[in-house]
């Protein structure tokens, strides 16, 4: 077990994981449509490499 920056882990992995950090954060709110509608078609407009990439996305 390794234990750093709060965080603990079951098997042993190099601390730097742990202490990672993101400055992306979730949050439990609900998104207006109007900026979702807005990200997804921003999305349909961004370049696609000839589409050959599967599109997802996932908004709980």
């Amino acid at each position: 077990m390794t234990i750093s920056n709060n965080r603990s882990s079951e098997y042993p992995i190099d601390a730097m994981f742990l202490d990672r950090w993101s400055p992306r954060a979730f949050v439990n709110e609900t998104m207006e449509e109007s900026t979702l509608l807005t990200m997804l078609d921003a999305a349909h407009w961004a370049p696609s490499a000839s589409n050959y990439q599967p599109w997802r996305f996932v908004y709980p």
